[in-house]
């Protein structure tokens, strides 16, 4: 552990830079991490977006919504933060907590990233309310995962550890530097309330009266295109306030008559309607198939 002698006339603002250096290091490698998948995602997704002419449209969006999900991520950490600058010990336990959290940030960034394109290719659309509704049924969903995407699942699980290494000792220098003297206390609420302000500022993602939200971003007729500037990991945390606001919970399903459900299916099916005889199973049908064969038919 290293320790910056502090002691003179800028003891106050070299204190305050270590806050400030703390913070941009984890805050940074997050953004970081959600521009690289941006990109990656709008190489894959290229000629859609070239079809919607929205090039200019996913940068713009983009940049904003990243800083709406930091911002509400980091908002409450970076304002803890500077109080803990009043001594070594308590500094050294408090950036230990501090990155130790943006690991963890970072680790859920790469791995909904990594999981995006599967999603993407089941659903067409970014993760949702069914990535987690549907960690009911794990069993199912594992056995799917294994015949269907094996290499995804063998790729997430080299990339998200070694990610998390990267993150981890990138963010060592902030880890073993500790203030020999401490913050005055006037100076930890300055700095704890403009860090506060600007992630707020920056989580709200607007000036006006309604906060940033995916309605704001459907602005061309591909859903998809649309939700490029959103990060995964805010469509799915987004997914999962908006279900727990709902009073039923979980996704929004349409109501339908059970009667009109059952005239869907079986029209769908391609089955005459002769065919649905059982009254117990109403969406069971005989199906007779004529197999032909030089000698004999066999019904």
């Amino acid at each position: 552990m290293r320790t910056i002698d502090l002691r003179g006339t800028n003891s106050s603002q070299s204190a305050s830079w270590l806050v400030f250096r703390t913070v941009l290091w984890c805050v940074v490698l997050c953004w970081l991490a959600l521009v690289v998948a941006r990109f990656g995602m709008c190489l894959w997704l290229a000629d859609r977006v070239s079809d919607a002419q929205a090039w200019r449209f996913v940068l713009r969006e983009g940049f904003r919504f990243d800083g709406v999900l930091l911002g509400l991520l980091w908002f409450v950490p970076v304002a803890i933060l500077p109080w803990f600058a009043w001594g070594q010990r308590s500094w050294a336990a408090a950036v230990q907590v501090f990155t130790a959290y943006g690991a963890a940030v970072f680790t859920l960034i790469i791995f909904m990233e990594i999981s995006t394109p599967s999603f993407i290719h089941q659903y067409d659309t970014r993760p949702n309310y069914l990535f987690v509704e549907y960690l009911k049924h794990w069993r199912e969903v594992g056995s799917t995962l294994l015949k269907e995407y094996p290499m995804q699942l063998v790729t997430g699980a080299i990339a998200v550890p070694l990610c998390l290494k990267m993150f981890w000792r990138l963010t060592a220098s902030v880890r073993v530097i500790t203030p020999s003297r401490r913050l005055p206390v006037w100076m930890m609420l300055v700095l704890s309330l403009t860090l506060f302000t600007l992630f707020v500022l920056a989580g709200r993602g607007a000036t006006g009266r309604r906060p940033a939200n995916p309605a704001m971003v459907a602005v061309t007729k591909d859903h998809l295109v649309n939700e490029i500037p959103l990060s995964s990991a805010y469509t799915l945390l987004y997914a999962i306030r908006e279900a727990r606001n709902n009073q039923d919970g979980g996704a929004a399903y349409g109501v339908m008559q059970e009667a009109q459900a059952l005239q869907i299916v079986k029209r769908e099916m391609g089955i005459s309607a002769e065919s649905f005889v059982d009254l117990h199973c109403p969406q069971c049908a005989i199906k007779l198939q004529l197999f032909r064969d030089p000698n004999r038919s066999i019904l």
